[in-house]
């Protein structure tokens, strides 16, 4: 009966992370994989898809799990990968692109390629970047 419900409304998570090969290794050479305490989960758009539906989620907006990355080649390839998924699956998801924090240079830079090129929905701020 509940799951009927959940079909039947335009559910959005808006709490779903991509995480790509490259951030993960970027993670990794970077030595904090395991930085929030447990490791990141495989990531795969079919799988989220099929969760998607199953969960009756519509629409899953995307951002970048944590730990943030301080490679700006790494967030520009993940809010890239990002959007390139909304443009395969329209209506199924929107992204808030990654900013590589803390060079405050490159992160407008990025806001800015992300917001005009890229058609972000939104910006992601992470709440820490290295512990500050």
């Amino acid at each position: 009966m509940i799951a009927t419900a959940l079909m039947a409304q335009d559910v959005i998570d808006v709490h779903s992370h991509i995480i790509t090969s490259e951030f993960v290794s970027s993670l990794e050479s970077e030595g904090l994989l395991m930085d929030e305490g447990f490791p990141l989960p495989k990531y795969d758009v079919k799988s989220h898809l099929k969760w998607m539906d199953e969960a009756g989620i519509q629409t899953s907006v995307l951002t970048l799990a944590a730990p943030q990355p301080t490679s700006a080649e790494v967030v520009r390839q993940t809010n890239e990968a990002a959007a390139l998924i909304k443009k395969e699956h329209p209506g199924r998801f929107m992204f808030c692109a990654a900013l590589p924090l803390p060079d405050v240079t490159k992160a407008i830079e990025e806001a800015k390629y992300a917001l005009d090129v890229l058609k972000a929905d939104g910006i992601k701020l992470a709440t820490n970047v290295g512990g500050q």
